[in-house]
Order: C-alpha cells, then sequence, then structure tokens
C-alpha cells in the first residue's frame, strides 16, 4: 500500500511486527528516515531516500526506479 500525503512524500506501508511507533526517525547509511503510524499502519517514507542523490537525478528517479523494481511489486502486492 502507497500513502501519498502531498506530491512530495511518499510512504510506503511496512510491517512493524506488532510494535506501535508513532512519528520516528531511523537513520539508514546516514540519511534520517521518518515512519509515520496511521489508523495502526506503519509507513516509512521512501521520499527520504532519495534525499542524498544530488545532481540531475533525484528523489523521483529513485522512487520511480524502485516501484519498476519486481520484487518491490510483488511486495506491494501482498
Amino acid at each position: 500500500m502507497i500513502a501519498i500525503f502531498n506530491p512530495y512524500v511518499i510512504y510506503i506501508k511496512i510491517d512493524s511486527g506488532g510494535e506501535y511507533m508513532v512519528n520516528k526517525i531511523i537513520e539508514v547509511q546516514n540519511i534520517k528516515v521518518n515512519i509515520a503510524n496511521i489508523n495502526d499502519n506503519d509507513y516509512i517514507c521512501i521520499s527520504d531516500f532519495g534525499k542524498y542523490k544530488e545532481g540531475k537525478s533525484k528523489a523521483v528517479d529513485i522512487i520511480r526506479n524502485w516501484l519498476r523494481n519486481r520484487i518491490t511489486l510483488e511486495f506491494l502486492g501482498t
């Protein structure tokens, strides 16, 4: 499930394993990534992963490529 809260921030639903998270921030390879809990569903902000990219290919390219990946499509379809 993908949730778009505004045109520049995209969240995807993640399985929290039963933990309850409310608007937390995790750090992945020195990149701060937001996690939001909405209606007892956890969402990770994939837009944050694109913030480290510079030049012509920015976050939109990272997200576009991520959404093209077969494994991603299978994950979103479950």
